[in-house]
């Protein structure tokens, strides 16, 4: 399923630190997935990042 960003207005970086205080495990793992993406990660780290979570919170991958 592809999806488009249409809002680009808030950095990668800004969104990286927004989700590291989420209270929901799975919130915080669906924001670094739009980090990575628009980072330009693989779809590969991404179904990695969304399925065992980042392996170092500060950076996903």
């Amino acid at each position: 399923m592809a999806v488009e960003i249409t809002r680009q207005d808030v950095p990668a970086g800004k969104l990286r630190l927004a989700a590291v205080p989420a209270q929901e495990a799975n919130a915080a793992r669906r924001t670094l997935a739009i980090v990575l993406v628009l980072e330009g990660a693989g779809s590969q780290d991404i179904g990695r990042n969304l399925r065992d979570g980042p392996s170092d919170p500060a950076r996903p991958g």
